[in-house]
């Protein structure tokens, strides 16, 4: 499910508060205020000492425009009003938040957008690690390491627009004659948008709900996409992440993707391919659908915030027809598998997220022509660290 190109991390979530330089600037400019406020008192007081006392009294009326701060204009959304970019009370205020954070359900569309006022680009980086929960007298067959990169910059043709691009590598602990334990995964390419919807027309007018949609183009890269004669994958997401009440928010991911390959039959060398279950058969289209559940723990300036989050999902496989099968209609072409996750994500401090989780999946729902729903098995549930950078 950490594969770049198959799931949509779920585990990991939020930002930093304001710096103390920000709140340093607010100070200063309040007080400036306060002094502007006390000397116009003072001058006041004089002009009333040298009037007569026959002469009526008349106070000037005085306006204090109050002083715009760097906190208040980071808090207006890039592509919306200002009374609908304020954060709701308990909602993390995430800044150098990324459109990849939302997909991770690390922040809301929103605070990207505001993240993006301040700077039009991010780099962001991912080190994953990951284990059955039960390990075998030679555990170096189960352990896996990802290593990724993604840049991301706006598109000044549409407020919200983006593109992004990402690429890594795999790690295996175990090697066969002439093969390296390093490979390349597959990278994408790809462009997004990121908006939010007020609920104001609906009487929740202290709410909105955010999106992030994604259009991304898979290569070849991978040993596997390579022996497959793989050519690509067209693959949309839709995030939705609706804040509800003091750090809690509910988020519904859709996924979309329909992959080209030159032959219907898997290649004998990657039958095992971690996208398509063994059967000798390339999936053509995939239908994914998930629901998310997060719970703000604490955002603190210095400690920094913790969150916690579950997930569970669906996903729908249509695959090719071999030629025998095409003729007699004996098999049907479409394929169900599920998925969960818990975890916990800690943020020290703007730059980087750790994740620690529990993740179930893909698991098939048909075993043996039977329905089985497994929730929990010792080489399908994995043991996850994430670590997510971003500048």
């Amino acid at each position: 499910m950490l594969l770049a190109m198959t799931s949509i991390a779920v585990a990991p979530r939020a930002a930093r508060a304001q710096s103390e330089g920000d709140a340093t600037i607010e100070a200063e400019a309040e007080a400036a205020a306060e002094a502007e406020v006390a000397t116009e008192a003072d001058s006041v007081v004089e002009a009333e000492v040298e009037t007569t006392a026959e002469e009526p009294e008349v106070q000037p009326t005085t306006t204090i425009d109050e002083p715009t701060t760097p906190d208040t204009a980071a808090s207006v959304s890039a592509q919306q009003p200002a009374d609908q970019a304020s954060q709701s009370p308990g909602e993390p205020q995430a800044r150098g938040c990324t459109a990849q954070d939302v997909l991770r359900g690390l922040c809301t569309a929103e605070q990207a957008a505001a993240s993006a006022a301040q700077k039009f680009w991010r780099v962001m980086g991912r080190i994953d690690y990951q284990q059955p929960i039960v390990l075998d007298r030679d555990p170096e067959n189960d352990i896996l390491m990802y290593y990724y990169l993604g840049v991301e910059f706006d598109i000044p043709v549409l407020q919200g627009l983006y593109a992004t691009a990402w690429g890594g590598l795999s790690q295996r602990f175990w090697t066969v004659d002439g093969e390296s334990a390093v490979d390349f995964t597959d990278p994408f390419v790809g462009v997004g948008i990121r908006h939010s919807q007020s609920l104001r027309d609906i009487g929740l007018p202290d709410h909105s709900l955010h999106f992030v949609h994604r259009l991304a183009a898979y290569f070849p890269a991978s040993r596997e996409s390579r022996a497959n004669l793989y050519y690509t994958a067209l693959d949309w997401i839709t995030a939705m992440r609706l804040p509800v009440i003091h750090r809690f928010m509910v988020g519904v991911d859709l996924r979309a993707q329909y992959r080209f390959h030159e032959y219907a039959e898997q290649n004998g060398a990657v039958i095992v391919d971690a996208w398509d279950t063994t059967g000798g058969l390339n999936t053509r289209l995939r239908l994914e659908a998930g629901l998310l559940l997060q719970q703000g723990i604490f955002d603190d300036p210095t400690f920094g915030s913790l969150l916690v989050q579950g997930s569970a999902g669906i996903r729908g496989l249509l695959r090719y027809m071999a030629a025998d099968e095409s003729a007699t209609g004996a098999r049907d072409p479409w394929e169900g598998d599920w998925y969960w996750s818990l975890g916990a994500t800690y943020t020290p401090i703007e730059y980087v997220s750790l994740t620690l989780s529990l993740e179930h999946g893909y698991s098939d729902i048909v075993r043996g022509g039977v329905q089985q729903i497994i929730g929990f098995d010792r080489d399908e549930t994995r043991f996850v660290v994430s670590v997510f950078g971003r500048y």
